[in-house]
C-alpha cells in the first residue's frame, strides 16, 4: 500500500521534477531529493507509530481476554525487534515457490499457521506491489461494460480510470490486500480448521465419548459407574502438560494426553511413524513431529506440578495423531480424566448402552455422546475461535484500509479538480459530475477487488492441495459473509473518499 501510494505521488510531481531539470538539476540530484522526502516521511511516520502502536496494544489485549482469545495472564511486549519489512517484486517467485515445497515435502505445515501464514501473507504482499501491472488489463476488461451504458457517463468513467492507470493501482492495492488477506485468512482457516477436526476424529475408533460439562473434568465416582456399564469397555484420557526449554531461559507448554497405554489402541487407533507404543512407561513418551525430536532421544521436562523428570522417547506420532504427545498416568497427578471413550464390546446393544452412560453420567455434570456428534460439536467450536481471532485481525486492516484509500482519493482530488470543471463547461450538470465521480471510484474498486479474488484463489488453491495429501479432500470453503462486508466497505469508503471532496470542491472544479 505505502509502495503504491508513494509512486502515485511522485506521478503527481512530474512538471516539479522537470522544472528542476530545466533549472540545472541533474537526475541523480532528482532521485536524491525524492529518497531524502521518502526517508524524512518514513522516520516520522514511524516514530509516530512507534508511540501510538503500544498505546492501543493494552485494550486490544484486554479485549481479547474478555472473548477467551487470550490468556488474562498475556502482557504487552517491550521487544523493539519488530520492523516493517519491504518485499520486492521478486518475493511473487518465493511464495509460489514456497508454497509448492510444502506442498510436495511437508503437507502436514499448510495445518500450522506459523507456516502457512507467511506464505500466504508474501503471496498477497507481491500481488499488491505488482497491482500496476494487471490493473490496465483488468480495467479494459471491466471497462468494456461500462462503456455501453446509455448516455455519455459510462465512457467518461471508463476512460477516466483507463487514463489513470498509475492513480487505478493506487487506489485498487489496498483494496486488493484487504479483500485477498480476508478471503484468504478466513477460507484458509475454515479449511485447515475441517482438516484438522478430521485428523483429530478419524483415529477415535469408540462408539460413544464421554465428556465433562465444564472445565473440572469427569470425577472419579463417575469413571466407577461408567466402567460398570455393561457391553462397555471404557478407556480414560487425562489432559496435561509437559514443558520444554529452548534456548536457556524459555519454557515452551506441550500438550499431552495422559492414558493407559494397554488400553489406548482400544480407543484410539494412534499413527507411529516410528518405535512403539508398547514402549510406553513413566519414564518414556510418545511425541508428534512438531517436537523436532528423533526416536531414542532422552529430554530434560518439566511436569505440570512444576517437577522435573527425564524421558525417553519411545515413539514417533504420524501427523494425523489426535494427540501432540502420550504419557502414562502417573504424570496427570491429581487431574481429573478429561475425556472417557467407550468402546461397545461384541454382542452388546449400541441403544442400551448409551441409555446406561446417559443414566451413569445424570448429576455429574457430563454428558455422553455419540463419535459423529462429537465431531460436529468439535468442528464448530474450532471454526468459532479461529474466526472470532481471525475477524479481530480483520477489523485492523480494514482501518489500515481506510486510511490508504482515503489518503490516496484525497491527493487526487486537487489534481482533478480542472477535469472536473471542464465538464461542466462541456455542458454536464452539478448532479452528472458527482455520478462519473462515484462510478470511476466503484469500478477502481471493483478492479482491487477483482485482482483481490485471483490472489486467493491462487493462495486457496496451494493450501487445499496440501491439504488434498494430508487427509484426503476438503471442502473448498470461504465465509463470505464477512467477506462480502469487507468488500461492502471498502466500497463505501472508496465512494465516500471521492465523492466528498468533489462536493466541497467549488470554482473551476464545478462552476456554477
Amino acid at each position: 500500500m505505502v509502495s503504491s501510494t508513494f509512486a502515485f505521488a511522485v506521478g503527481q510531481r512530474r512538471r516539479e521534477f522537470a522544472l528542476l531539470r530545466t533549472t540545472g538539476a541533474t537526475a541523480g540530484q532528482v532521485r536524491r531529493m525524492v529518497y531524502g522526502e521518502a526517508a524524512l516521511v518514513a522516520l516520522a511516520a514511524s516514530a509516530l507509530g512507534a508511540v501510538l502502536g503500544p498505546l492501543a496494544t493494552r485494550p486490544l489485549l484486554d479485549r481479547l481476554t474478555a472473548l477467551g482469545m487470550a490468556p488474562a495472564w498475556l502482557v504487552p511486549s517491550t521487544s523493539s525487534v519488530p520492523s516493517f519489512v519491504a518485499f520486492g517484486t521478486g518475493v511473487l517467485v518465493t511464495a509460489l515457490v514456497s508454497m509448492a515445497v510444502n506442498t510436495i515435502g511437508d503437507p502436514a505445515s499448510a495445518t500450522n499457521n506459523k507456516t502457512f501464514m507467511p506464505i500466504v501473507m508474501l503471496l498477497i504482499a507481491a500481488a499488491g506491489l505488482l497491482a500496476p501491472v494487471f490493473v490496465r488489463p483488468v480495467t479494459r476488461l471491466l471497462a468494456g461494460p461500462v462503456e455501453r451504458l446509455r448516455g455519455a457517463g459510462g465512457t467518461v468513467v471508463a476512460a477516466g480510470a483507463l487514463a489513470s492507470a498509475r492513480r487505478t493501482a493506487a487506489t485498487a492495492a489496498p483494496v486488493l490486500v484487504t479483500v485477498a488477506l480476508a478471503g484468504t485468512l478466513l477460507g484458509g482457516a475454515a479449511m485447515t480448521d475441517a482438516t484438522k477436526t478430521a485428523m483429530e476424529t478419524a483415529p477415535v475408533r469408540a462408539d460413544f465419548l464421554v465428556l465433562p460439562d465444564g472445565p473440572a473434568g469427569l470425577d472419579r465416582q463417575l469413571v466407577e459407574r461408567l466402567r460398570a456399564v455393561p457391553g462397555a469397555e471404557i478407556t480414560t484420557a487425562t489432559a496435561t502438560s509437559v514443558y520444554t526449554l529452548e534456548g536457556r531461559t524459555e519454557l515452551i507448554r506441550r500438550p499431552a494426553e495422559a492414558v493407559d497405554p494397554a488400553a489406548l489402541t482400544s480407543a484410539l487407533s494412534v499413527p507411529v511413524t516410528a518405535g512403539s507404543l508398547a514402549d510406553l512407561r513413566d519414564d518414556t513418551i510418545a511425541v508428534s513431529p512438531t517436537w523436532e525430536l528423533g526416536l531414542g532421544r532422552t529430554v530434560r521436562m518439566w511436569r505440570a506440578d512444576g517437577s522435573q523428570a527425564t524421558f525417553k522417547v519411545v515413539a514417533l506420532l504420524g501427523a494425523d495423531s489426535a494427540a501432540d504427545s502420550y504419557v502414562t498416568p502417573a504424570h496427570a497427578f491429581s487431574a481429573l480424566p478429561s475425556t472417557a471413550y467407550v468402546t461397545l464390546r461384541p454382542g452388546a446393544s449400541a441403544p442400551a448402552v448409551r441409555a446406561a452412560l446417559v443414566a451413569a453420567t445424570r448429576g455429574h455434570n457430563a454428558h455422553a455422546v455419540t463419535k459423529a456428534d462429537w465431531s460436529g460439536d468439535s468442528a464448530s467450536r474450532r471454526n468459532s475461535a479461529s474466526r472470532l481471532g481471525l475477524l479481530a485481525v480483520l477489523a485492523i486492516m480494514l482501518g489500515y484500509t481506510a486510511i490508504a484509500l482515503v489518503n490516496t482519493l484525497l491527493m487526487a482530488a486537487s489534481d482533478r479538480a480542472a477535469e472536473r470543471g471542464g465538464l461542466r463547461l462541456l455542458g454536464a450538470t452539478r448532479a452528472q459530475v458527482l455520478r462519473f465521480v462515484m462510478g470511476e471510484a466503484l469500478l477502481v474498486v471493483t478492479v482491487g477487488v477483482v485482482l483481490a479474488l485471483g490472489a486467493t484463489a491462487v493462495s486457496l488453491l496451494g493450501l487445499w492441495t496440501a491439504l488434498l495429501r494430508l487427509a484426503g479432500p476438503v471442502a473448498f470453503e470461504v465465509p463470505w459473509l464477512p467477506v462480502a462486508g469487507v468488500v461492502a466497505a471498502c466500497f463505501v469508503l472508496g465512494v465516500a473518499a471521492s465523492v466528498v471532496p468533489a462536493i466541497r470542491t467549488k470554482g473551476a472544479a464545478i462552476p456554477r
